[in-house]
């Protein structure tokens, strides 16, 4: 419950760095308040490895969710949101390529998500809105 918990912050501070961080020094404090919450997620689990085949559990459920638009805002940013955490890495990694992950949103999960972000009037949209699609698209 404490690593859900966990997930359920990380999810709040993506929402800052959509909606609420302005400028350059509040998202420097929100990636830094993300990384402090991925460090206790790194201590507290040891993800394994997941395959096709993997029946997901709730926490892996959850944390897709949570890993979901990192790919799109490190790309926003030009930040490494794994950044010395390479289990969380490549946990994300394998729930992104499950076939239960990838069905959950449409194929134009990360266009929708640049042209929702973009629209709005933080720091990240400011970024996101100089970067063509096609950019982005190579970078995911």
């Amino acid at each position: 419950q404490a690593v859900v918990a966990i997930g359920d912050k990380l999810l709040s501070l993506t929402a800052d760095l959509i909606y609420r961080d302005l400028s350059e020094s509040s998202v420097d404090a929100t990636v830094h308040q993300i990384h402090k919450q991925m460090s206790i997620v790194s201590d507290l689990i040891s993800p394994q490895a997941v395959d096709a085949d993997t029946d997901l559990s709730m926490l892996d459920i959850v944390f897709a969710t949570v890993f979901r638009p990192f790919a799109l805002i490190a790309v926003g940013l030009n930040r490494d949101l794994f950044a010395g955490f390479p289990g969380l890495r490549g946990w994300a990694s394998d729930l992104a390529k499950h076939e239960t992950v990838r069905n959950a949103v449409p194929a134009t999960y990360y266009r929708e998500l640049h042209e929702f972000i973009a629209c709005k009037d933080g720091y990240l949209a400011n970024r996101l809105r100089v970067i063509p699609q096609d950019n982005i698209a190579l970078a995911l």
